[in-house]
C-alpha cells in the first residue's frame, strides 16, 4: 500500500478529495469549503461544505506511519443535519 507510487496519499486533503469523487460520488467542484477541525490522536476530522448546502465530516487517520512520510485514509464519514 505504502510503496511510493500515489505521493497524494500524504496530503490528507488530497485524500479527502478523492474519497469524495472516488467514493461518495461527489465531484470536486461541488465542495465549496474543506477545514480542518480537529486533529486527533487517532488523526484528522476535515470538514466538507458542499454547493448543494450539505456539510459532512471525513475521520482520516495515518495506518501505518503516523508521521509525515504516513499515508492516509479515510476511516468514517458522516453527513451532519
Amino acid at each position: 500500500m505504502d510503496n511510493g507510487h500515489r505521493p497524494g496519499l500524504l496530503d490528507p486533503r488530497q485524500v479527502a478529495y478523492e474519497f469524495l469523487t472516488r467514493q461518495l460520488g461527489i465531484p470536486g467542484s461541488k465542495v465549496q469549503e474543506m477545514k480542518e477541525i480537529k486533529e486527533t490522536q487517532e488523526g484528522k476530522i476535515l470538514q466538507v461544505s458542499l454547493s448543494d448546502g450539505k456539510m459532512l465530516q471525513l475521520y482520516l487517520v495515518q495506518p501505518v506511519r503516523k508521521e509525515p512520510t504516513g499515508i492516509w485514509q479515510v476511516k468514517k464519514y458522516r453527513f451532519l443535519e
